[in-house]
C-alpha cells in the first residue's frame, strides 16, 4: 500500500482512493479546457475584504499669506482587516541545486528554513504551503499545511541530498506535482474557506543547466506544463539559483516578472511571505513617488536615506523607504514657494507607494486641488482608497 502525507500530521498514512468529487477535480486539472476568468482587483471600499489608508495632513501655516512658503506633512495609516482571500502555495525544490558547488546545500537550507519561519501560518488559517522535491523525478515531500512545524520539517526534508528520485524530465514532474497537490488542497480546503476563491502559486527553486536549449524535449514540456498549471488559474514562479539564469527557457516556464536569480532570492522570498501575510503591517520596502508641480520643491521625508535627491523643478521625485513593521508612515514635507507675485497654484496629481519588490503600485493618494491663495487655507490631500496588497496579476514579480 502506497504511503501519502496529509497536510495536518508528520506520520505517514495508507492512501484512500479519492471520492468522485475528487477525482473528476483531479482529472478536470489535467483536462485542459478554458482558462477561469481573471479576478478583479477593484479599489477596496469599506465593506469589502482590501486594506484602507486613512490619511492626516498639516500645512504650516495654515491659513497662508502670499509669499509665504507653505510645509505639508502627510502622514499614511494603514487599516487592513483580518479577512483576506484563501492562498495556497507549493515549493519545488531543485535537488541539483542542493548538490550543486556553486549553490551549496547550506545555503538552500537556510533560505528555505528562513522563508518557512517567517509564514506565520498559524496567524493566517487560510493559508497552506506544501513542499516538493525534484531531481530528474519529483515527489510531493507534504501536501499544503498549514503547520509552520511541519513546513519547517519538510522543507528540511526537500533540502536533504538524495530527497527526489533519479529519472527524467525533473521540472515538467515538479510543475504536475505542484498541481497536484494544489488540486488536492482545493478540494479538501473546510468549507468556510471557499467562499472565496482560492488563490494558488507554484514556486520551484532550480537550476539552469537542463534548459539551456528552448528547443529541447525537456524545455517543450516543460513549458506544456507551466501553461496547463496557468490554465487552471495558478501562478508560476522561478528563482534561478545558478546556471544559464537568462534561458528563454526558463521565461517561458515563468511568465513575465515571475523569474528571480539568486541574488533577488531575498526579495522573492519576502514576496511569498507577503502573499499569505495575516494581519501585520502588509506593506515592507516601498517607494515613494511624490508627483508635484513645475515649480513645487520636496523636501526629505522623515525616514528618507541619506544622499536623496530632490529637483524643486522635475514633476517627480521618488525614495526609497522602509516602514515594515510600522502601522503608519510620515509621507513627506511639501513645501510650495510663494514668492511675491506668485500667482495661485492650481495642479493635481497623486501620491503613489510603489511596491519595489515586485508587485506594482499598492497605495495611491489622490492630490485633486492645490489652491495657495492669500487667507485661504491650504487644501489636504484626500485618501484614495488602497487595493488589498499584492493583489495584482503578477504575485512573483521582481524587479
Amino acid at each position: 500500500m502506497t504511503a501519502c502525507r496529509d497536510g495536518t500530521s508528520p506520520r505517514y498514512r495508507p492512501c484512500r482512493r479519492p471520492a468522485p468529487l475528487l477525482a473528476a477535480a483531479v482529472l478536470a486539472c489535467f483536462a485542459g479546457g478554458p482558462p477561469p476568468p481573471a479576478a478583479a482587483f477593484e479599489p477596496a471600499d469599506p465593506s469589502s475584504g482590501g486594506c484602507r489608508v486613512r490619511v492626516d495632513t498639516r500645512a504650516q501655516p495654515s491659513p497662508v499669506s502670499l509669499g509665504q512658503g507653505v510645509t505639508v506633512r502627510t502622514r499614511a495609516r494603514f487599516d487592513c482587516p483580518d479577512r483576506q482571500r484563501p492562498y495556497h502555495l507549493v515549493v519545488a525544490v531543485d535537488q541539483a541545486a542542493v548538490l550543486g558547488l556553486d549553490a551549496p546545500a547550506p545555503w538552500v537550507h537556510d533560505a528555505l528554513a528562513s522563508m518557512a519561519a517567517r509564514f506565520s501560518l498559524a496567524a493566517n488559517p487560510r493559508a497552506r504551503v506544501g513542499v516538493v522535491a525534484f531531481d530528474a523525478e519529483a515527489r510531493s515531500v507534504c501536501a499544503p499545511t498549514n503547520r509552520t512545524d511541519l513546513l519547517a520539517r519538510c522543507l528540511d526534508e526537500a533540502a536533504a541530498p538524495g530527497a527526489a528520485p533519479s529519472g527524467h524530465d525533473g521540472l515538467t514532474a515538479a510543475l504536475a506535482a505542484g498541481i497536484r497537490d494544489l488540486v488536492l488542497a482545493r478540494a479538501y480546503a473546510p468549507p468556510r474557506q471557499t467562499d472565496d476563491p482560492v488563490r494558488e502559486g507554484l514556486v520551484a527553486l532550480t537550476v539552469a543547466d537542463a534548459a539551456a536549449d528552448p528547443a529541447s524535449p525537456y524545455c517543450r514540456d516543460a513549458v506544456s506544463a507551466a501553461e496547463a498549471a496557468r490554465r487552471k488559474g495558478i501562478e508560476i514562479g522561478l528563482v534561478c539559483l545558478r546556471g544559464d539564469c537568462a534561458s528563454t527557457c526558463l521565461r517561458d516556464v515563468a511568465a513575465p516578472g515571475r523569474l528571480a536569480d539568486a541574488e533577488r532570492w531575498p526579495a522573492f522570498a519576502d514576496r511569498q511571505v507577503a502573499l499569505v501575510w495575516s494581519t501585520q503591517t502588509r506593506v515592507r520596502k516601498v517607494t515613494v513617488r511624490d508627483v508635484v508641480a513645475p515649480g513645487m520643491a520636496v523636501e526629505p521625508s522623515t525616514f528618507d536615506p541619506p544622499g536623496a535627491q530632490h529637483d524643486p523643478t522635475a514633476r517627480s521625485v521618488r525614495w526609497d523607504t522602509d516602514i515594515a513593521g510600522r502601522d503608519e508612515l510620515w509621507v513627506s514635507h511639501v513645501v510650495f514657494p510663494t514668492a511675491a507675485g506668485f500667482q495661485p497654484v492650481r495642479t493635481s496629481g497623486q501620491l503613489i507607494f510603489e511596491d519595489t519588490q515586485g508587485g506594482g503600485d499598492i497605495l495611491k493618494l489622490a492630490i485633486p486641488r492645490v489652491l495657495v491663495v492669500d487667507g485661504e487655507p491650504y487644501r489636504a490631500f484626500t485618501p484614495f482608497a488602497l487595493r488589498e496588497p499584492y493583489s495584482d496579476p503578477q504575485p512573483f514579480g521582481v524587479r
